[in-house]
């Protein structure tokens, strides 16, 4: 949707406790980061789409909810 404009692409392995396997990530990249350097908020649509694919995929998604608290909570107060 936005690579390789706004996300940069990365494969990685993942321990998921029973085995290794392979995961593919998007990062924000760097000069499309709003407020704090490291920190941006999704666009609805986009969060729609993670909330989509936690649900799809049965992953827990306290850990979404997690970024997004602490994404607040530092762009708010200025701190990486």
């Amino acid at each position: 949707e936005g690579y390789p404009n706004f996300y940069e692409k990365y494969y990685w392995t993942i321990n998921d406790g029973k085995s290794k396997v392979p995961a593919l990530i998007y990062q924000m990249s760097k000069s499309h980061r709003y407020y704090d350097p490291n920190l941006s908020y999704p666009t609805p649509s986009y969060l729609g789409s993670l909330k989509s694919g936690y649900r799809d995929f049965n992953l827990d998604q306290s850990h979404l909810s997690f970024a997004l608290k602490f994404t607040t909570k530092n762009i708010k107060r200025g701190n990486t």
